[in-house]
C-alpha cells in the first residue's frame, strides 16, 4: 500500500494542475476564446455555470447546485460579500476552533495527564461549525426570499393605484411602494439594481445586425423571477406585457393579480389550518392510549382473579 500511495498522489496532483490549467482557459485556442468572447457579448453563446446548465437535464444536479452554490445563497441573502470571502472567513473561524481545541487538549494533557477526548473531535467539531454556517446561510436566502415574495404580493393593489392615470411608470411605482414597507426586503432587491448579483441581460439582447437592445421593464422582472425563482416576478412580468403590448388597462390587471394572489394565499392558509387541525386530533387521540392501558389492566386483574 505504502509502495502505491506516492504514484496516487502524484497523479492527482497532476489531475489538480490541468483541471486548473483547463479552467484558467490556458488550453483554449485563440479563435476559440474570442468566439466565446464576442458570442457572450452579443447573446450567442451561454455563459452560464456548468452546473447550472446541467441542471436543465438532471433535477438533482439542480437541487445540489441550488443547495451548495455559495455565491447564489449570498446573492439570494442580500450580502455583498463574494464567495470566495465567505469560504475564507469560515475556514478562519473552523481552524481557530481546531486550534483552540488543541490547545485545551495540551492544557489538560500537562495539567491532568490526560486528554479528555480525542484528537479527531477537534476537526469533528470544526465541520460542525462549517455545516452551522452553511444553515445558517441557507435560512437567511429562504427568509428574504419569502420577504421579497410577500413585500410583491402585498404591493400589487398600491400598484393599481398608483399607475392607473398612466404618469407613474410601473418600475418607478414599485421602488416607491417597496421603499414604504417596513420590512425593507423587496427594497434592498430593487435598490440600486441589486437584482444584477444573479441576473444576466446579456442573453438574447442581440437585435438586428447585432445592436444591443434594452431590457424592458417585463424583461428584467422576468428574468429577476427566474434568477431569484420568485413566481410574483414572473406574474407581475406577465401582467406588464399585458398592459404594453395589448394596451389592457393597468388597474384591471393589477386588481385581478392581487385578487388571484389574494385567493392563492386564502387557500394555503385553509390547507394549513386543515393540517393543523389534524395534527391538533393526533394527540387527543394518543392521550386515549393510556386511559385504555388502566381500563384494560384493571380488567385483566380482575379476570385473572375471578377465573384463577
Amino acid at each position: 500500500m505504502s509502495l502505491l500511495l506516492a504514484p496516487m498522489l502524484i497523479l492527482l496532483a497532476g489531475a489538480g494542475v490541468l483541471a486548473l490549467i483547463w479552467r484558467l482557459g490556458v488550453l483554449t485556442p485563440p479563435p476559440v476564446a474570442a468566439w466565446q468572447k464576442i458570442g457572450s457579448h452579443y447573446g450567442f453563446v451561454d455563459v452560464r455555470p456548468l452546473t447550472e446548465r446541467l441542471g436543465e437535464r438532471a433535477p438533482f444536479v439542480k437541487q445540489l447546485d441550488d443547495a451548495f452554490n455559495i455565491p447564489r445563497l449570498l446573492a439570494l441573502a442580500g450580502r455583498n460579500e463574494s464567495g470566495t470571502a465567505w469560504a475564507l472567513r469560515n475556514l478562519a473561524l473552523a481552524l481557530a476552533v481546531v486550534v483552540g481545541f488543541l490547545a485545551v487538549e495540551l492544557l489538560s494533557v500537562l495539567l491532568v495527564g490526560m486528554a479528555p477526548l480525542a484528537i479527531w473531535d477537534g476537526f469533528l467539531f470544526a465541520l460542525a461549525l462549517l455545516g452551522l454556517r452553511w444553515l445558517m446561510l441557507r435560512v437567511a436566502a429562504g427568509r428574504r426570499r419569502r420577504g421579497i415574495e410577500n413585500g410583491l404580493a402585498e404591493a400589487m393593489t398600491e400598484l393599481a393605484i398608483l399607475t392607473y392615470t398612466a404618469q407613474v411608470p410601473i418600475d418607478q411605482a414599485l421602488e416607491i411602494l417597496a421603499r414604504a414597507q417596513s420590512d425593507g426586503y423587496l427594497w434592498s432587491l430593487l435598490k440600486d439594481e441589486n437584482w444584477k448579483q444573479l441576473v444576466n441581460l446579456d442573453r438574447n439582447r442581440a437585435g438586428v445586425l447585432g445592436r444591443r437592445v434594452a431590457p424592458s421593464t417585463a424583461l428584467i422582472y422576468e428574468r429577476i423571477g427566474e434568477a431569484y425563482e420568485l413566481p410574483m416576478f414572473s406574474l407581475l412580468a406577465a401582467s406588464v406585457r399585458r398592459i404594453g403590448e395589448r394596451g389592457q388597462e393597468s388597474r384591471s390587471v393589477f386588481t385581478n393579480l392581487a385578487r388571484s394572489v389574494g385567493q392563492r394565499k386564502l387557500a394555503t392558509m385553509q390547507t394549513a389550518s386543515e393540517r393543523s387541525r389534524f395534527l391538533q386530533a393526533v394527540p387527543l387521540g394518543l392521550m386515549i392510549v393510556p386511559l385504555i392501558t388502566l381500563i384494560g389492566y384493571g380488567a385483566w386483574i380482575t379476570f385473572i382473579k375471578a377465573f384463577p
